[in-house]
This record gives structure tokens, C-alpha cells and sequence, in this order.
């Protein structure tokens, strides 16, 4: 009997310990307790896919565990699991339990708060809570990934997380007094020891504007750019009328435009401008009841009178096999003769923004001569340009290095890492004006051996845009993470949109995401290095949402973030994604969208020096060019071809299987056999809908992709990593027309 008093006992005992508590008595027991609570789940996956908060009547918490991922807003659940403490957030991990008790559940009521310091505090983590008649400290808008802000009261300031994956990602921040609700989190650990508590919203919902202001839902964008007009245009939540004041004095809006018709989505035209001009525009919307909204001031371009002449350059061999309109242009060891060119022709000033350079080449010389013939010539390079080689630039005072360490406003500087040159930019004459941009550094090695792209362009408002960038640097000694928002960003280049991105202020890797998600059909990508996941989770989610084709190459796999990073997108397509095994170094940071003629809606390439890495998205002097033209992407592409078969990648090219009346050309599957993918290509002359079914060997459908093609070449890419090796049946039907290929997954 001894012995069952003492099983009794024990079982007892581990009644009580996993008996339901309140989760403010679990967040009072130490790390590693095992607790079992009940609550209401106040967040969906908004933060990320396996966090929930959840919340009772006595204070709430942090539950992180896949076990989570299923659980919605308003579900009511009990759980099992240890307490732990990340950064200072107190939290539910390692889940034993845990089961749904009830759905639709009313959210507990958002404790509300006047005065901010009263609602950061310990006794709030993990709760809903809301702020009333608060201000965010920051303009402009939110970033696209998640990020930190200043909100305030009027005597307290505190900092509010947006999540990545949250609607207000991207959105305007609010000039407007607002009440906000949110679940307060913490982070505090060694490397941001002053983060401490974080208001976090969980959509633009939880943004309440007080007096029905009308309220910036898009940042004012530009539009129909001429050169004596362009549009502004964009949306709020609640309807107003739309005024525009502009100037090219920032600091003078006198100029104004409006239309006092209320309403959400707002479009006003700029007429009687001056070409190649830089206008200061500043958005506003008052609401019927007289409650206003102000956008922040944007700079914004009218088309030049220019040429809009564009060459691309490359300095290594191209695959002609695949242009539509022109060859690319292979310079071969003469990348530095042309840009000797475009500086000896320079009539009054040069400005030169360069990561690296040498003298091998003449290049130093040819700067110094133009010096000397009364040129104006300005240099920013790089802090680590060697002292021999920055010594031997003979332009007077007109020469600075970029500065190293720690920036005055907090963060470290990056490097100076842009490879640009202006030529006359206010020239009279609007014909002279030359930007040269892309990849190339101006040192030997990377002129004439490692893979590299050069852009000229002879536009006057490209380069006067170029040149607030170049002067931000050099006159005001501004740098890196100290960079404000300052430049235009939509042009019109002879009838060619292009979009310009300076890094690190303008958010450079959100418009990377944009152009992605822009794709219709194809991606194709070279860089130098990549440890920004997020965009290849951007990659990942297009493929497998939209079936679109993707292949690319970087240079090299360095590090943890770079492998991880890598992994996500081969994953989705196996050997497409390669690592450069080429003895140079694979010094591109492009991406081309679409770039075979057909009905794409913008077929284009992005370029310029921007690596898509930590340090070019924080800290790096960077710029990027977007140039959205079906004949500029194809050039891009030739190289690209170039690349990407030196390095073993098997593009669709040779005999079709069958070339028939119906206008369809299929070609073989490659690679085959095949692991993980295969890609069915097949040339078509118009758009219409296709199937292609995946089949075992003694016709079991497997799977089915089923979208409408493009007119002209269409890759599409097969999964097979989940099958077991064997025979398998690729089934092609478009009309009435099918054929079937057989592959042979290992």
C-alpha cells in the first residue's frame, strides 16, 4: 500500500504542475517553467508564421511554436509549454499541448492609453493596447521591410515596429494626429541595448485618424512625364479634395494646382514647366469637414530635350544567338578606352563618384588632363582607393574620400561603392550631357576581366538628377546612413521609362521586390553576392504563386545569410540557381523581367552598383537604374545567356520536337534526366491558354500547371524533387495540339 500512496502522490503532483494558470502569474515564473494557460489569440501570422500572442483576462503573451502556424485572430486556445525570454520578451516555447477551444471569439478590449510612457511597461507586454492622439516623429514612408519608428505624444517618444509582412509596409507615415492599437512587444539584447518595448500594429486597420482626415493610402506618384508637364497622382482612405503645390525652390511652393472634388483617388496635371528641371512637389487633401492630410515634399524631373541615346556595354563575350532588334556589344579590353572618351570630351565640368580605381589603363591621366584643360572636375571615391592611386588625381581640393566609422546619427558608414560619371549636365547644349553608370569599378581587373555592364547615357535630366546625388557627397559631406530622400525618382529618357534608386535612403531593396512581382514570365539574375533572404523569399513565393521561370548565378556563397539565402531560391528551382564557377569574379548586379518579345507588360533590366547584401540596403552610398524597355532587357539577356552556359546552365535551344500548323514549336525537356526540375519550353505565335500534365509512367496524372502563354518563347518550370527516381510523362496540350515527352527523374 506503501507504494500506491506514493504513485498517488506523484500523480497528483503532476496534476498541479500542469494545471491551467492565469498568463500573468505564468510570466511570473522563471525561465524553463512549464506552464499550461488558456487565452484568445489577438494576431494572425502578421509577425511572423509561427509567433502568436495570445491574451486572457489578466495580461497576455508571446507563444512561438510551428505548432502555432494554424491558429487565427479571435481562436481560443490551451497550451503547454516552457517559459523562456528572447531579447527581453517573455515567451511560451516548446510546446507539449495544445487545442482549440472555440473560434470567433471577441478580441479583448485594447487597453487605451493617453500618455505613451504609461503603456510601455513591463506590465503591458504581450496585451493589446491603445494609443490616442499620438504623432509619428518620422515622414516619408514606411519601409517595405520591417523597421522601427518614432511615434510621440508631445512629451515622450517610443518606438513602433512595422512588420514586413504587415499592409502598412510601404505606405505613407501619417502626418496626421492618430489613434493607434497594437500588441506591445519588447526587444532589447546586446547589439540594440536601447530598443526596449515596441508598439506593434498588426494592419493599417489599427490606425484610427481622428476627424475623418483624408489620409495618403500611396505615396503622390509621377506619371505622363513631358517635357512641360506630368501628372501627380494618389489615393487616400477617406475622400478629400486634391492640391498640388510645386516650385524648383523647395523651400517656395508657391505654384498650385488643385480640384475641389472629393475624392479617394486624386490625379492632377503640372503644365507649362521647363524641360530637364527639378520641381519640388508637396500633396494635400482637405475633407469636407475641413480636416487636412499632407503628403511630404517630393523632388520630381520633366523630360529633357536630350537625345535619350542609351548604349549598353559589356565587357565580356555575348550569346548573339538570342537578340530580337540589335546585338549586344561586347568591348573587348576597350572599356576603358570609351570611358577615356566620355572624359576627354567632357566641355565643363566632370563629376566622378567611383568605389575603385588604377592608372593601368590611363584612366587616372586622362582626368588629370582634362584638369588641366580648364574642366571642372570633382572626384569622390572611396576610403580604401589606395593612397598611391588617390594621390595620383590632380584635380586641386576638388577630390574627397568617403569617411569611415561610426555615423554622427548612429550606425556605421559603409563604403562609397557607386561607379558613376557626369559629363556637362547643365551643358546649354542638350545633346552633351553623358551619365555612365552600371557595375565596373576603373581598375584593370574589373575593366577588362571581370564580367561587368557600362551604361551611356546622353540625357540632361538623368544627369542633373545623378549630380544632387554626386553633390550631396561632395559639397555637404553627406554619406551612407546620413543620406536623406532628395532625388527624382521617375524619368522619361527618349520615350524609355527608367526609374533611379539612390541606396541607402530610398529603400533600394523594396523597388527590387516590386520589379519581381512585376514579372509575367521570366526572371533571369547575375550578381556578385546576395544575403537579403527576404528577396529571395519574393523570388520563391513568384514562382510557386505565378509559375513563373527563374534561373540566375552569383559569384559565391560565402556566408551563413549568403548560403541561406541561395537555398531558398534552389529550392524552388533546383540547378537553375548556380554558384559562378568561373575563374573571375561575376561582378554584375543585374536583374532582367521578361526580356523576350512578346505581350509582357514591362519587359526590363535593373542595374547599377547595388549588391543585394545588408551593407548596400543599410550603409552603402549606392544607385540603381530601372530601365523598362523590351529591347534594352534583351541586350541584358544576350549576356546573360553568355553567363549562365559558361557556367553549365541548360537553355532552351536546337531543333523543336515537332513544328506544325498550328503556330507551336516545343522543344526538349532540359535538363534530362532531372533531380529536382525540368523546363518545358515551346515558341508560340499568339497568347492562348495551355496544359501541361505531369504523368507516371502508366498515365496517372500526377499534377497539372495551367496558365495562358505569351506570344513567343515560353518557359515553364516542371517540380520532380518529390518524386521517386523513375519514368515519368510530360504531356504538353495548347488547342489541339499535344505531344508528350518522356523524363527520367534520378
Amino acid at each position: 500500500m506503501k507504494h500506491n500512496y506514493i504513485l498517488v502522490a506523484l500523480l497528483l503532483l503532476v496534476s498541479i504542475c500542469n494545471a491551467q494558470i492565469d498568463i500573468a502569474d505564468a510570466k511570473t515564473m522563471g525561465e524553463d517553467a512549464v506552464v499550461t494557460v488558456r487565452g484568445i489569440v489577438t494576431c494572425d501570422a502578421q509577425f511572423n508564421s509561427s509567433l502568436r500572442y495570445i491574451q486572457d483576462e489578466t495580461a497576455g503573451i508571446a507563444v512561438y511554436s510551428p505548432d502555432m502556424q494554424d491558429f487565427n485572430l479571435g481562436d481560443e486556445v490551451e497550451l503547454t509549454g516552457s517559459i523562456t525570454i528572447f531579447n527581453q520578451l517573455t515567451e511560451i516555447v516548446d510546446l507539449t499541448a495544445v487545442s482549440l477551444i472555440s473560434e470567433n471569439n471577441d478580441l479583448p478590449i485594447p487597453l487605451a492609453f493617453n500618455a505613451i510612457a504609461n503603456g510601455f511597461t513591463e506590465t503591458f507586454e504581450g496585451m493589446l493596447v491603445k494609443f490616442d492622439n499620438v504623432s509619428f516623429v518620422d515622414a516619408g514612408s514606411f519601409n517595405t521591410g520591417s523597421d522601427n519608428y518614432l511615434i510621440t505624444d508631445g512629451s515622450t517618444q517610443q518606438q513602433l515596429r512595422v512588420w514586413g509582412n504587415v499592409d502598412i509596409a510601404g505606405t505613407p507615415i501619417p502626418s496626421e494626429n492618430l489613434s493607434i492599437t497594437g500588441i506591445m512587444g519588447q526587444f532589447n539584447n546586446d547589439d540594440n541595448p536601447t530598443e526596449g518595448y515596441q508598439l506593434q500594429p498588426r494592419s493599417i486597420d489599427d490606425f484610427a485618424f481622428i476627424g475623418g482626415a483624408p489620409v495618403f493610402l500611396t505615396t503622390p506618384t509621377q506619371t505622363n512625364i513631358t517635357p512641360n508637364s506630368f501628372d501627380v497622382c494618389f489615393e487616400t482612405v477617406n475622400e478629400g479634395n486634391t492640391v498640388i503645390n510645386y516650385a524648383p525652390n523647395p523651400d517656395n511652393l508657391l505654384a498650385e494646382v488643385s480640384d475641389a472634388a472629393l475624392a479617394t483617388s486624386h490625379c492632377v496635371t503640372l503644365t507649362n514647366l521647363s524641360p530637364a528641371t527639378v520641381y519640388y512637389v508637396q500633396a494635400s487633401s482637405v475633407s469636407a469637414s475641413g480636416t487636412a492630410s499632407e503628403a511630404g515634399v517630393q523632388a520630381m524631373m520633366t523630360a529633357s530635350l536630350s537625345t535619350g541615346n542609351v548604349q549598353v556595354l559589356f565587357n565580356q563575350p555575348v550569346d548573339n544567338s538570342v537578340a530580337e532588334d540589335e546585338f549586344a556589344i561586347y568591348v573587348n579590353n576597350a572599356i576603358a578606352d570609351t570611358v577615356i572618351h566620355y572624359i576627354n570630351s567632357a566641355q565643363s565640368t566632370l563629376d566622378i563618384a567611383i568605389y575603385n580605381l588604377d592608372n593601368q589603363n590611363g584612366i587616372i591621366d586622362a582626368i588629370n588632363a582634362a584638369h588641366n584643360n580648364g574642366v571642372q572636375v570633382r572626384v569622390v571615391a572611396n576610403k580604401d582607393v589606395s593612397d598611391g592611386n588617390y594621390n595620383a588625381i590632380q584635380v586641386g581640393s576638388n577630390k574627397r574620400q568617403s569617411p569611415d566609422g561610426e555615423a554622427p546619427s548612429g550606425g556605421f558608414y559603409g563604403i562609397m561603392h557607386n561607379k558613376f560619371m557626369i559629363v556637362d549636365a547643365h551643358s546649354s547644349n542638350p545633346n552633351e550631357p553623358i551619365i555612365i553608370t552600371g557595375s565596373t569599378n576603373w581598375t584593370d581587373g574589373q575593366l577588362n576581366e571581370d564580367p561587368n555592364n557600362m551604361l551611356i547615357i546622353q540625357d540632361q535630366s538623368l544627369a542633373i538628377a545623378y549630380e544632387i546625388e554626386f553633390n550631396e557627397m561632395f559639397e555637404d559631406n553627406v554619406f551612407g546612413p546620413e543620406k536623406s530622400f532628395n532625388t527624382p525618382q521617375k524619368f522619361n529618357i527618349g520615350g524609355i521609362p527608367m526609374d533611379l534608386y539612390f541606396s541607402p535612403s530610398d529603400d533600394t531593396e523594396s523597388v527590387i521586390k516590386e520589379m519581381i512581382n512585376s514579372a509575367d514570365y521570366d526572371l533571369y539574375v547575375a550578381l556578385l553576392t546576395q544575403t537579403r533572404f527576404g528577396i529571395s523569399f519574393e523570388i520563391a513565393d513568384k514562382i510557386t504563386e505565378d509559375q513563373i521561370f527563374v534561373a540566375g548565378m552569383v559569384d559565391a556563397v560565402s556566408s551563413d545569410d549568403a548560403q541561406f539565402a541561395f537555398d531558398v531560391i534552389a529550392d524552388e528551382v533546383g540547378d537553375a540557381w548556380k554558384v559562378d564557377n568561373q575563374p573571375s569574379i561575376l561582378h554584375h548586379k543585374y536583374m532582367i523581367v521578361d526580356p523576350q518579345k512578346g505581350d509582357a507588360a514591362d519587359p526590363l533590366v535593373l542595374t547599377g552598383s547595388h549588391n543585394w547584401s545588408n551593407s548596400a540596403q543599410f550603409s552603402n552610398d549606392e544607385n540603381t537604374l530601372i530601365i523598362h524597355d523590351a529591347n534594352i532587357a534583351n541586350l541584358y539577356y544576350q549576356e546573360w545567356r553568355k553567363r549562365y552556359t559558361d557556367n553549365g546552365g541548360n537553355i532552351f535551344v536546337g531543333v523543336a520536337d515537332e513544328i506544325n500548323q498550328t503556330g507551336i514549336e516545343v522543344y526538349s525537356l532540359a535538363p534530362n534526366p532531372t533531380q529536382t526540375y525540368a523546363q518545358l519550353g515551346f515558341k508560340i505565335d499568339e497568347a492562348m491558354d495551355y496544359q501541361i500534365h505531369l504523368m507516371d509512367i502508366n498515365g496517372k496524372l500526377i499534377s497539372t500547371i495551367q496558365n495562358k502563354s505569351r506570344v513567343g518563347i515560353n518557359n515553364v518550370l516542371v517540380q520532380t524533387a518529390a518524386l521517386n527516381a523513375g519514368i515519368y510523362v510530360v504531356q504538353f496540350q495548347c488547342k489541339d495540339y499535344q505531344i508528350s515527352q518522356r523524363l527520367v527523374v534520378h
